[in-house]
């Protein structure tokens, strides 16, 4: 079996078990221990009921016991997972202690993704734990083994993160959240100038889709719309086609 496939199945089994994180998050519920249920008449979820993606499509989309329709998100994160865990098989399978970090800081990223896409907030919790994770991935790697290498990572931390703080402090959070300052120093560890890649991306698609929105006429101008998953959007293209794309621009201003 290809190690990609490998790693798509173990990531759409984790993504299902980190949707039980994100749901139960602000909740009383402990994500470590109780049954899941339907969130519409409580009843405690089998095993049946539980399996990533295909339970969704054998139950057409509704509960077993009340009939009423599951949330699309719940395949569609499965599935994105997924295919996240197995483009970090594919792209980091050298070493097994740097493929389990990074696995570990896009599962920190998943449940920020979502329940800021619910929530419009960033739970900070998970930004720290990421924070601290990267800091030992990038010790293990050698991303820290002399200035050479540290300074770009330091720079990508410390720029884009103190123009958020800039954003978030003059405009005293009307423009921008603290989580969002946050968030952005835990994907600086991309380091220059793999982060301004990754931030032109989040500010371009987050700009298309919150415009899009606002035609729909699901959003007005001034409605919240969460900035948080399109940074984390822009973090997992770039760190997977980053260099593919920063060669590209290169290879367009030459032409």
């Amino acid at each position: 079996m290809d190690i990609s496939i490998l790693g798509f199945l173990l990531g759409i089994f984790l993504g299902s078990f980190l949707n039980c994180i994100t749901a139960r998050l602000g909740s009383s519920k402990s994500f470590a221990k109780g049954r899941s249920q339907c969130p519409h008449c409580n009843h405690d979820l089998s095993w049946q009921d539980l399996m990533p993606i295909f339970s969704f499509l054998f139950l057409r989309g509704k509960c077993r016991y009340c009939h009423k329709k599951i949330s699309w998100q719940y395949p569609i994160s499965e599935l994105l997972f997924g295919l996240i865990v197995g483009f970090h098989f594919y792209f980091f399978d050298g070493h097994i202690l740097n493929l389990v970090l990074q696995i570990l800081i896009s599962a920190f990223l998943f449940v920020i993704f979502f329940y800021d896409l619910n929530h419009c907030l960033i739970p900070v919790d998970f930004v720290y734990w990421g924070i601290g994770v990267y800091t030992i991935y990038a010790f293990i790697n050698g991303s820290f083994a002399s200035w050479d290498k540290a300074f770009p990572i330091l720079l990508g931390i410390l720029v884009p993160a103190g123009f958020f703080w800039l954003i978030y402090a003059l405009s005293k959070e009307k423009w921008m959240g603290s989580g969002d300052v946050k968030l952005m120093f835990l994907i600086g560890f991309l380091g220059m100038p793999n982060v301004l890649i990754s931030l032109l991306i989040a500010v371009v698609s987050g700009g298309i889709i919150g415009l899009i929105l606002i035609v729909l006429k699901k959003k007005t101008p001034k409605s919240e719309i969460p900035f948080g998953p399109f940074l984390i959007a822009g973090y997992w293209i770039t760190l997977f086609w980053g260099q593919n794309l920063i060669q590209w621009y290169f290879n367009f201003l030459i032409q």
